[in-house]
């Protein structure tokens, strides 16, 4: 799943400015109407996403996070690449991809990449009990 492909289906490079970017703009749209409850790490930083389906797909994914870059590209990755996918599909997605697909983030801040899927795992829940997806 996950990376978008770029030129002649060949996989365009990520970065860590270019996800952030993005979700900064993501982030000053408004919560979707499926709210999964906050995750918080370790470090204090935290984490929401929140979603919206139509006929078991997620339509639109979108999220809030501590400002924290990396916390912020990681989230960034996940809404897209969780977008347009079944519930199943979704909790699929593993932090390994996401340290995979930005491959500059150091070691020491390989965590949020746990905590942003934590928090879609429990929107995702969120949207099981909601009997939405």
């Amino acid at each position: 799943m996950g990376l978008g492909s770029g030129c002649c289906g060949v996989p365009r490079r990520l970065t860590v400015k270019d996800c952030f970017t993005q979700g900064k703009e993501r982030m000053r749209a408004p919560m979707l109407p499926i709210q999964g409850r906050p995750a918080r790490g370790a470090s204090g930083l935290t984490v929401q996403f929140s979603l919206r389906a139509h006929q078991d797909r997620l339509e639109a994914v979108s999220f809030r996070a501590s400002s924290c870059v990396t916390l912020v590209a990681y989230c960034e990755l996940l809404s897209e690449w969780a977008t347009g996918n079944s519930r199943e599909e979704a909790l699929e997605l593993q932090a390994a991809e996401l340290i995979a697909a930005l491959p500059e983030v150091p070691l020491h801040k390989h965590d949020r990449a746990h905590l942003a899927i934590a928090a879609l795992g429990a929107a995702l829940d969120q949207a099981k009990g909601d009997e939405v997806l």
